[in-house]
């Protein structure tokens, strides 16, 4: 899966916990591509206005990071917060 679908996986995931809207990422890292038929984690830390992710999966008895970084959210019918 490409490091762009893996990010809308988590826009989606995080919204849907905490009930927030995505307004940018203003950092966003790839650095591998999710394969078929492997699976990943996403651990999110939401704070005020963002939530800072990383994706990563066990490879060959390694830890790899597919994709990480920062989305700026905000409360549904609240300002953008930078």
């Amino acid at each position: 899966m490409p490091g762009v679908l893996l990010v809308d996986q988590v826009l989606a995931k995080v919204a849907e916990l905490n009930g927030w809207e995505a307004t940018g990422l203003p950092q966003v890292k790839f650095s591998s591509a999710l394969k078929p038929d492997e699976c990943a984690d996403v651990l999110f830390e939401a704070g005020d206005g963002h939530a800072i992710f990383k994706v990563s999966m066990n490879r060959d008895d390694k830890n790899v990071i597919l994709a990480s970084g920062k989305i700026l959210m905000r409360r549904p019918g609240d300002e953008a917060l930078d």
